[in-house]
Parts: structure tokens; sequence; C-alpha cells
């Protein structure tokens, strides 16, 4: 393994982590003045130059971004996997699926897990085994995380979107929001969604083992394709998500005094607030988690981060936080479930402890049913012989 960070390409436009991605043995970035950063940090001309990683090994902050990039993919990778397919297992059975926010958190569950599995994808082969890369592994995992990350906001945002409505207009959602409404949406915002991303199959480039944007080549289009694909994945879903979830939170304390001046207030609406607090408890959880992301983004105007190697290794490792944050937004909806969501709770003990003990069950109640069936009829029989013989 090198010496230096492996910072591999992502595609959310984690502007910290392509600046420090350079070649194994560089004295510095391919697109900066190498001389000068290393004569302005040493002065006294050495017989052998010191490479980048034995420079920036020399300080604290980018020690421990090594250590956080070797432990914090495995830990939430494994969350992931494993807690989103328990997530898609609750959420697709027949009686979950009559929700269509169950279709879309079962939606969100799948791309999560896309996610996190093509994340690993790509920073696995270029990380420990750079030199034998090939293209296809450079290109297709990187298309596969930014689309599944681009559709797991994009389901966020309508399901706040579809809970408003739900509690806004609950007439009119009997009609607007249906399971198949939500599995139309979801289909055509994966269409859209990879017309979005399909330039990474020709605008990435494999450079030294690493997978690199082609900024030469393409830097009006990428210039552009940046801001889109900041927006899609950060501004306007935390623009969106402040808007209604407010909104919500405004109709839920509404609905708090009406029900305290009801007497006989309908579980079926209980059950609704239910959910919604759920899903207000995922929106307000990605926000908190992608908001430095967008924050680290803006701030890259404005902050001079290529001055010197002390603040590189800085970077280093506020990039290395803000990628597990974003890591840990695709992972931790599992534990969320299982915390606001009585009715997932129940379904996910029901599937995964119950079900071994029903079929037995089953079989006696049938027995009995069946017993007590014939017991009636037997009686039935010998009170209408009696009755005849009566007669």
């Amino acid at each position: 393994m090198n010496e230096t960070v492996p910072i591999t390409f992502v595609p959310q436009n984690v502007w910290v982590s392509s600046t420090l991605r350079t070649p194994e043995n560089s004295t510095f970035m391919d697109d900066a003045n190498s001389s000068t950063y290393y004569n302005s940090s040493v002065s006294t001309a050495p017989p052998r130059k010191k490479s980048i990683g034995e420079i920036m090994n020399q300080f604290t902050e980018f020690v421990i971004a090594s250590k956080l990039y070797s432990i914090y993919p495995f830990v939430f990778g494994a969350i992931g996997i494993v807690g989103n397919l328990f997530s898609f297992i609750v959420l697709t059975r027949k009686n979950m699926r009559t929700s269509s926010s169950c279709v879309y958190l079962a939606g969100l569950a799948l791309s999560d897990m896309a996610y996190v599995l093509f994340y690993m994808a790509s920073i696995i082969p270029t990380s420990y085994f750079r030199k034998d890369v090939e293209y296809w592994m450079c290109t297709v995992p990187s298309f596969l995380v930014s689309l599944s990350s681009h559709c797991s906001s994009v389901i966020v945002c309508a399901m706040t979107i579809e809970r408003y409505i739900a509690i806004r207009y609950p007439l009119k959602a009997s009609y607007l929001c249906t399971t198949r409404r939500a599995k139309i949406f979801m289909v055509s915002a994966l269409i859209v969604l990879s017309l979005v991303n399909i330039h990474l199959f020709w605008t990435l480039d494999l450079r030294s083992g690493y997978c690199v944007l082609n900024k030469e080549g393409y830097h009006t289009f990428l210039s552009i394709h940046d801001v889109l694909d900041m927006s899609i994945y950060c501004y306007a879903p935390i623009l969106i998500l402040f808007v209604f979830n407010g909104l919500i939170i405004k109709q839920i304390k509404a609905a708090d005094k009406k029900k305290s001046t009801m007497t006989n207030w309908d579980k079926k609406r209980s059950q609704s607030a239910s959910i919604s607090k759920m899903l207000l408890t995922i929106s307000f959880t990605y926000l908190l988690l992608t908001l430095p992301h967008g924050t680290l983004y803006a701030a890259r105007n404005f902050w001079d981060y290529r001055s010197n190697f002390h603040t590189w290794a800085i970077v280093a490792l506020v990039n290395q936080i803000n990628q597990m944050l974003l890591m840990a937004n695709h992972s931790l909806n599992f534990i969320l479930y299982c915390v606001t969501g009585k009715r997932w709770r129940q379904q996910f003990f029901h599937v995964f402890t119950a079900c071994r003990q029903k079929k037995p069950r089953k079989t006696v109640s049938r027995y009995m049913a069946s017993s007590s069936t014939t017991e009636m009829t037997d009686i039935t029989n010998k009170s209408s012989n009696s009755t005849n013989c009566r007669y």
C-alpha cells in the first residue's frame, strides 16, 4: 500500500479529494507547480527529493485522515449493505407495498445499498491494486455511484413532498399519492439521472492507476455539470427539505392541537402522524449529513487551500470526515427505521423472528378449526335427528 492516502474519484464533486489525488512517487499534483511547492517547504535542497507521501506524513492531520480512510469505508460498508438489504426485504412485503411511502423507502434502500456497494467497488481496486486497474473498473463503478447517490437525493425529496400533500390535502392524497405514481416517478427519475451521468464514460481518464476527470479536454462541460451535480445531490434537496419539512411540522402541530380537543381520534390519522415523524427524521438526517459537503464545495472559491503542505494536510482530514458523513448518509437509514418506525419494527421482527413459529401455529389452528367444524356438524346432525324423531 502507498505511503500516500489513496484518495479515489468520488462523483459528488468532493473537490478536496480530487486535489489530493497524486500518482505514485510524484512530488506534487499534476496541475500544480511542484518545484515551487517543494522549494517553499524545503530550503536545504537535500540530495534526494522527498516524495509527497513522506512530506505529508509529517502532519498529524494527514496521518489521522489516513487512519480514517482505512477504517470507515469498511465499517459503514458492512452496516449499509446489511441494513439496506434488511430494509428492502421488510418494505417489499405484501402488506407494506400498499403504502406509497413504503414504496419510496424501498427505492431509497435499494439506491443506498447500490451506492455503498459500488463505492466500495470503486475504492478497493484503485486503492490497493492500482497497477492492475482497467478502464472499465474506473468508469462503471463511478457512474453507478453517482447515479445511485442522485437517485437517493431525488427519492428523499419526492417522499417529503408526498408526505406534505398527504397531511395538507388528505382528500386528494388518495389519488395523488398512490403506489403506481411512486413507481412511475422512480423509474422516470432513474432514466433522467442516467442521462445526466452518462458523460462519465468518456470524461473519465485512468492516470497512473487513478480515476480522474479529464478537465483539459472537457473543461467547459465539466464546469457546467459540476454545478448541476451539486444542485441535484446537495443544494436543491437542502432547499426542498427545509421548506417542506417546516410545512410538515406546522401541520403536525396543528393536528396535535386538534387531537387534544377530539375524543375519538382516528387510529389511521395517528398512524399517519407516526409515519410523518419517521420521514422527518430521515429528511433531517439527510440534511445534517450532506450540508457539510455543500459548504465545503462552496468554500473552495474562498479558501486558498494550495498555500502550503500543512493546509493540504488539513484539507485531507476535512475531506475524509466529509466523505465519512456522506457514506453514513447512505448506511444508517436502517437504524433510523428501527428507532422511529413502530410499524416497521413490528414488520421487521415479524419477518426475522416470528415466521418460523407461525407455520406450526397455522397447522394447529387449521386442525382446531376443522375439528370444531366437524363437531358442530355432528351436533347439528344429532339435533336434526332428534328433532325428526320427535316429529
